[in-house]
């Protein structure tokens, strides 16, 4: 019962960690005419604007896919789980092995979704904020 718990904490922790904002970037305007005409100020609070959209988008996608690899390791844990009881005489240990399969499973693939996210978003992030930016006038210059 205890290894079960602290599996099924674990799992929750992993994924209260994951939900973390994913936009680390923040671009430089050029000094273009958009810049020029609307000034500094206005011109962070549509930066804001781009990037706030962004992390919605994103945040959004990341918790589906990290939902859809939890059930999946779950299932899958929950499978070893219960054959690791029933080689190990069933009954209690069936039941328990199975509930501790499932959260290790779910935790595991939680994390695993998690960290390989941030692989492949990076480039999309700063495009999809180059691109809100661009249809607003600003052109970028870098990002910090």
């Amino acid at each position: 019962m205890k290894l079960s718990l602290l599996m099924l904490l674990s799992s929750v922790f992993l994924s209260a960690c994951a939900s973390s904002s994913l936009t680390r970037y923040k671009p430089i305007l050029a000094n273009n005419e958009k810049f020029q005409e609307v000034g500094f100020e206005e011109s962070e609070l549509d930066v804001d604007v781009c990037i706030s959209k962004v992390d919605a988008h994103y945040d959004n996608y990341k918790a589906d896919r990290t939902k859809k690899a939890a059930v999946r390791g779950g299932i899958k844990g929950a499978g070893f789980g219960a054959i690791v009881g029933l080689a190990t005489g069933g009954g209690d240990e069936f039941v328990k092995t199975t509930a501790g399969g499932a959260a290790i499973g779910a935790g595991a693939a939680t994390y695993d979704e998690q960290t390989r996210s941030h692989l492949y978003q990076d480039k999309n992030i700063k495009s999809d904020i180059a691109a809100c930016l661009a249809s607003k006038g600003y052109e970028i210059n870098g990002w910090r």
